[in-house]
């Protein structure tokens, strides 16, 4: 889905929200990444693990290429704890809610930014200082 269009013709920012199961959750979050422009914000239920992954800082055992690009395109905001009991059938996972609000402006630009596969690592090349763009 190209949420730039549909933003474009709703004439405002989207908010998106969803309850996300655990498979699609961090590709789906990959994806709005790149409309971030196009989004007001994003608020989550995810598995309480996929979310400390979103807010892990570095040198953390839950920080990893989910935590680099959703920090670096987005501030991240704990909402709430949803405890298992909180479900009918409880799951054996505790769910977390989040909200992401994408940055207007990107707080460290980088002159390219690429998520490739799995079995790639990711780019983050530093903009050039005299770089007026």
């Amino acid at each position: 889905m190209n949420f730039g269009e549909l933003s474009q013709n709703m004439g405002q920012p989207l908010r998106v929200f969803g309850n996300l199961p655990y498979n699609i959750s961090t590709p789906l979050m990959f994806h709005l990444f790149s409309y971030t422009d196009a989004i007001a914000d994003m608020h989550f239920m995810l598995q309480k693990e996929v979310v400390n992954r979103l807010v892990a800082g570095p040198n953390s055992k839950a920080y990893g290429r989910l935590s680099v690009m959703a920090q670096y395109y987005c501030q991240i905001i704990p909402v709430l704890e949803v405890p298992p009991t909180a479900f009918t059938p409880p799951p054996k996972v505790d769910s977390a809610v989040v909200r992401l609000v994408p940055y207007r402006t990107l707080p460290h630009p980088v002159k390219e930014v690429r998520v490739l596969s799995r079995n790639h690592h990711r780019s983050v090349q530093p903009a050039p200082e005299n770089d007026s763009q």
